[in-house]
């Protein structure tokens, strides 16, 4: 959970542009919350995963396999929604649709 915590972090302070690495969970929500660069969809799996992550991080709570493979298969979704689009002429991503 530190790990793919970071991860995340990090890809959000790239992404949506705020120092999320320094930030903590109670100063991002907010940030995504009002981030006009994110469907608003996605907003309870940001949630989602920085409770389900912070628990593993502070409360010493151990995450069965199952809310683990929930919190990588969540942070691949919220990677792929706001994953800048392909620039004319670039091979698509697998599985995704020609440009």
């Amino acid at each position: 959970c530190f790990e793919i915590s970071e991860i995340f972090r990090r890809y959000m302070q790239a992404r949506l542009d705020f120092p999320a690495i320094d930030m903590t969970t109670e100063e991002i929500i907010p940030r995504v919350e009002d981030n006009g660069k994110m469907d608003k969809s996605l907003r309870p799996i940001v949630r989602e995963f920085f409770t389900s992550t912070d628990m593993a991080k502070f409360a010493k709570y151990r995450p069965t396999q199952g809310e683990i493979e929930k919190i990588i298969e969540d942070t691949r979704t919220f990677i792929d929604k706001t994953t800048l689009a392909h620039a004319p002429g670039a091979e698509p991503a697998e599985g995704g649709d020609a440009p």
